[in-house]
């Protein structure tokens, strides 16, 4: 085909189905922005809920909220990285993960 790239392209937006591809008039209709709402509004609902269990045991938000934004890692332990060697961390120190010395490469504490 001479044209190329945009050949494909507009195919994919003639048939978007086939792709799994929805347009915004798809997905409000399909109630997608109902749900949205509806999540929004049960999301503020449960953290009004954990403010409540919070306060009447004397603690506070700040301190929740805080370990229910923090990342984990997507492994826990000793895991080997290609390109990095031997990799360590848990839970309790991540984001900061231990590469293991190897050959000339020292080792220690990566953020």
């Amino acid at each position: 085909m001479s044209d190329g790239n945009a050949s494909g392209i507009a195919y994919v937006q003639a048939n978007p189905l086939t792709y799994g591809l929805y347009t915004d008039f798809e997905k409000n209709a399909s109630g997608f922005a109902r749900y949205e709402v509806g999540r929004a509004v049960g999301k503020a609902e449960g953290l009004l809920k954990v403010e409540e269990d919070l306060a009447s045991q004397g603690l506070a938000l700040v301190t929740y909220l805080d370990q229910l934004e923090k990342p984990l890692p997507y492994t826990g332990d000793w895991y080997f990285q290609p390109g990095m060697g031997w990799l360590w961390t848990q839970a309790n120190t991540f984001p900061f993960v231990y590469r293991a010395p190897a050959g000339e490469q020292a080792g220690g504490w990566l953020y």
